[in-house]
């Protein structure tokens, strides 16, 4: 199976700030890079590519090639970019808005949809990132005690070794519902590290009363910041779509989300 890394584009700038990183993947992975793009009519397909050609040659990097352009019409973006991030042959690195995914803006709204519906983990670059893809240096998988949430762990060691990262796991331990889950220090810290010694990482259990703001904040800049999205609402601890959102939201590096539940039901095709 050979991957092709897709970067979807819109007229806004936003959208661009995806690209550095979105070289950075096609390098690491040894693939193609494409940027895609939907437009409402046929006759907004002609501009729509030069613009997309340009934004390419702007911001590659020494050695790296041309990527290629692919235009379709299509009036409903975030259907669009689904449909293609949905292929076991497409990776997806995109740009959110400086809204929560669910805004109704054409990035955000997109990038939920393209989480729910993409059979890879998305590489996803929120409005405060300030680290390319290429320089991260660390992996940090946050896992919430489920099985779902730890399905994010190749996925999150293969970029570590392609980034020449060292990878942390972590989990949250928040005092106001450590009673529901029955969680103390000991127990979570006992998770994490058997978690960390399978892979050869190092862990953590972080503490607070906002799982976002408490992982992206102790990740840091240079981190890679690892998860999955049940792709549902309400309130569990780490890997809920809503505190996904919110990490990805306020990250100051690349966030890999991953829907984990579409790839254990739906097998690539071949």
């Amino acid at each position: 199976m050979m991957l092709t890394v897709v970067c979807p584009l819109a007229d806004s700038p936003n959208a661009e700030r995806a690209l550095p990183s979105a070289y950075d993947a096609a390098a690491a992975l040894g693939v193609s890079l494409e940027l895609f793009s939907a437009v409402e009519d046929e006759h907004m397909v002609d501009r729509r590519q030069c613009h997309l050609e340009q934004a390419g040659t702007q911001t590659g990097g020494v050695g790296t090639d041309t990527p290629r352009v692919r235009v379709i019409v299509d009036p409903h973006a975030p259907r669009a970019l689904a449909g293609r991030s949905a292929s076991a042959e497409v990776l997806m690195v995109m740009a959110t808005s400086s809204q929560p995914l669910m805004h109704t803006g054409y990035v955000g709204s997109a990038a939920e949809r393209v989480v729910r519906e993409s059979y890879h983990p998305v590489v996803l670059i929120g409005p405060h990132n300030q680290t390319r893809l290429g320089d991260v240096n660390r992996v940090v998988i946050a896992c919430d005690g489920s099985a779902l949430s730890e399905e994010i762990v190749p996925d999150a060691c293969d970029w570590a070794e392609r980034l020449s990262a060292e990878v942390w796991v972590v989990t949250m331990l928040d005092a106001r519902h450590k009673g529901l889950a029955n969680a103390t220090p000991q127990t979570e810290a006992n998770y994490v590290r058997r978690i960390a010694s399978r892979i050869n990482a190092n862990w953590e259990v972080l503490h607070g009363h906002d799982p976002a703001r408490t992982i992206t904040d102790w990740a840091g800049p240079n981190a890679l910041i690892a998860l999955t999205s049940h792709g549902r609402s309400g309130f569990s601890r780490i890997t809920v779509g809503s505190v996904a959102t919110a990490v990805t939201r306020w990250a100051t590096g690349p966030v890999l989300v991953g829907n984990q539940q579409k790839r254990l039901v739906e097998p690539p095709t071949a």
